[in-house]
């Protein structure tokens, strides 16, 4: 999650204490933590503490291309991650 973050919206990642995390355009920081046992056990946001998030982008165009060429639709500004938290940015 934190690389494909960082990819499409071009941000850093680092550390924030014992957790991996990648600091996003508009001043939001997304916090990872590891799933137990595989990746495959990770569950979909929607519904759950964190099901919608919003960003601040400087070219939303490049931001939406990123999306689309890693097969994301994005309309009205607003696309799905592939965890399923939505977005709107």
């Amino acid at each position: 999650m934190l690389a494909w973050y960082a990819a499409m919206f071009g941000a850093a990642s680092g550390d924030r204490g014992p957790f991996l995390a990648v600091d996003l355009p508009g001043g939001v920081n997304l916090t990872f933590s590891p799933v137990p046992g595989s990746t495959d056990q990770a569950v979909p946001t929607k519904g759950r503490v964190i099901d919608r998030i919003g960003l601040v982008v400087e070219d939303l165009s490049d931001v939406r291309r990123r999306l689309e060429s890693s097969g994301i639709s994005c309309a009205d500004r607003v696309f799905t991650d592939p965890w399923g938290t939505s977005v709107e940015i």
